[in-house]
């Protein structure tokens, strides 16, 4: 025997193998898990990972390791919240489903069928009047009358001696009995009509796994979930649908982490001193602190602006978390107000809500103020529309203005940054300026040195002329050899400067192309002309500083570099940090 989980109908099928086929789809369907994961995720995008960055829509793998073994599945990101100051507090939302209106419409039209299908029991429940009311106060009457009918009626028990278990009727069973209670091995059922068969027709079962019945009268009933069907109806002075959850915060400056802004936070009546204690804080936020001198009055209250004109004759709902000195009564209430709510603020720190209403012609001004000489401590404060506060949420106009704090610690950083960068490059620039000058220099003393051993031998061979003049007729021979020997100190000479002249050009060396150092056999050398100086390895240039600027195609720090006071280092292999050193 199978159990059934659910069923679906193909009302307008016919044909058996088209039938088949969509009940197969609609198996593959329902066999698959419909899941919602919540995670926080860093952003590799955001350190220059582009091809690890996700964006709404986008497929992505889940490996769920809480199941043995894990669950492997295919997921969309259907929700992104983003942090701009820490990326890795990003909140990611995953699923392969979003609940849509037409899901909730099929689902209560399912409710409102089973409902009508089960008319004639509403029809023949005897606790229903012809006008459609309960024939006893609701609850503690109902109970009353319920204990005077089932002591009225009394009961017959039988045994079954088939496997039926043991019934209990409201009369004999010769006598036509009407109810009846039959309990089974670990369940029973229970009817008060039968069928036309004379069948009894159980209605109304329970065992281990629940209850099920079409009418179920109770005071309160607690459970973790609750389906009501769009056929529901409420009691007197209760509608649901009235109820307005609102979620924008019309409070500036509600997260207390600054100076007060006294245009939005002031008082009036000067019984009230305000200031923003952080040592008093709840869950890490600072909090107003709000010392009163006497029982405030309207015209002696906290008086605090929202950030636009309330819309009239409207519910607004003020939520916040407090704590008082001593237990006061705090009221609040628009300044042209209609209405005025009170609560009562104990000593430990709790969440609070009152509905404040506006008036025909309201203003922006909410009063706030105590029944007597306190101090109170408020934190995280919200003001939305709606009778329903949702999570405390700072106002857009507080977030915008974090954004821009962020861009101009940005802009600032850049500023820091090119300030550092043209420090670089006016070192470079000097580095330049001192290679050019070390060149002009090496021209110089080489043009010097040459033009010395010029006449330096010009010099001596006059002096040869004149001994070998004098001496000529003397001894033909010593002077042929003291000839060849001043001759050859000159050769020795000139070959030395020779030598001298080829070192300079084997590091220096003249062309079109500008001035070049480096050893000729070397593959690493510095070519200087007038539009640029360039860093050449095998002749290919991996740096350059031309235009006031300097370039590199692949610089490679292996722990850090100071720029001004700011050192980049390397925090680990995904993770470089820029931090400032003083």
């Amino acid at each position: 025997k199978s159990h059934v989980f659910g069923k679906v109908e193909f009302d307008d099928v016919e044909d058996p193998e088209e039938l088949l086929r969509l009940t197969k789809e609609k198996l593959e369907e329902l066999s698959k898990p419909l899941i919602t994961y919540e995670c926080k995720v860093i952003d590799l995008k955001a350190y220059g990972f582009e091809h690890e960055g996700v964006e709404l829509g986008d497929w992505v793998g889940i490996v769920d390791k809480e199941f043995n073994p894990p669950l492997r599945l295919k997921a969309r990101v259907i929700k992104i919240v983003r942090d701009l100051l820490e990326p890795e507090n990003n909140d990611l939302v995953l699923g392969n489903f979003i609940p849509s209106v037409v899901d909730s419409w099929n689902e209560q039209e399912q409710y409102i069928s089973n409902f009508r299908g089960k008319q004639g029991v509403w029809d023949r429940a005897r606790i229903i009047e012809s006008d459609g009311t309960i024939n006893a106060q609701f609850l503690n009457n109902l109970v009353d009358e319920l204990n005077t009918r089932m002591n009225a009626q009394g009961g017959y028990v039988y045994i079954s001696e088939d496997g039926k278990g043991l019934i209990t009727y409201d009369k004999p069973i010769d006598q036509n009995p009407t109810m009846a209670i039959q309990l089974l091995g670990g369940a029973f059922r229970i009817a008060n009509s039968k069928l036309p068969n004379d069948e009894w027709n159980w209605r109304t079962f329970g065992d281990g796994n629940g209850f099920t019945a079409d009418l179920i009268n109770a005071g309160k009933i607690r459970a973790q979930f609750v389906q009501i069907g769009s056929s529901t109806e409420f009691e007197e002075g209760y509608d649901p649908s009235k109820i307005r959850i609102g979620g924008r915060n019309l409070l500036r400056g509600s997260e207390f982490s600054g100076a007060l802004d006294e245009s939005y936070w002031g008082q009036q009546g000067n019984i009230y001193t305000l200031s923003i204690d952080n040592t008093e804080t709840y869950d890490g936020y600072n909090s107003l602190k709000i010392e009163g001198s006497g029982a405030g009055v309207t015209d002696k209250a906290v008086k605090i602006r929202a950030t636009r004109t309330p819309a009239a004759n409207f519910d607004y709902v003020l939520s916040f978390y407090a704590k008082a000195s001593e237990q006061t009564e705090l009221t609040a209430l628009w300044e042209n107000g209609a209405t005025q709510n009170k609560v009562s603020i104990t000593t430990d720190w709790a969440r609070y809500e009152l509905i404040v209403t506006t008036g025909a012609a309201p203003n922006e001004y909410l009063l706030m103020f105590f029944d007597k000489a306190t101090t109170v401590w408020i934190a995280l404060p919200k003001l939305e529309l709606g009778t329903r506060a949702s999570d405390a949420t700072p106002a857009p106009e507080d977030t915008a203005g974090a954004i821009n704090d962020v861009a101009v610690r940005l802009e600032e950083r850049t500023v820091e940054l090119q300030a550092g960068i043209d420090g670089i490059t006016a070192q470079v620039q000097t580095i330049a300026s001192d290679i050019d000058q070390l060149w002009q220099n090496t021209e110089t003393y080489v043009r010097q040195t040459a033009d010395e051993w010029l006449l330096t031998a010009r010099q001596e061979l006059n002096d040869l002329s004149q001994q070998l003049t004098e001496q000529y007729q003397l001894d033909l021979q010593a002077t042929a050899n003291s000839l060849n020997l001043s001759i050859s100190e000159i050769s020795g000479r000139i070959d030395g400067l020779t030598g001298e002249l080829t070192n300079i050009k084997t590091y220096f060396n003249f062309g079109i192309d500008g001035f070049r150092i480096g050893r000729s056999d070397s593959p690493f050398s510095i070519n200087i002309s007038n539009e640029r100086i360039d860093f050449l390895d095998m002749g290919s240039a991996v740096a350059w500083i031309s235009g006031q600027k300097m370039f590199i195609t692949s610089a490679q720090v292996t722990n850090n570099i100071q720029v001004g006071n700011h050192v980049i280092e390397r925090y680990n292999d995904q993770i470089t940090l820029v931090r400032w050193v003083g």
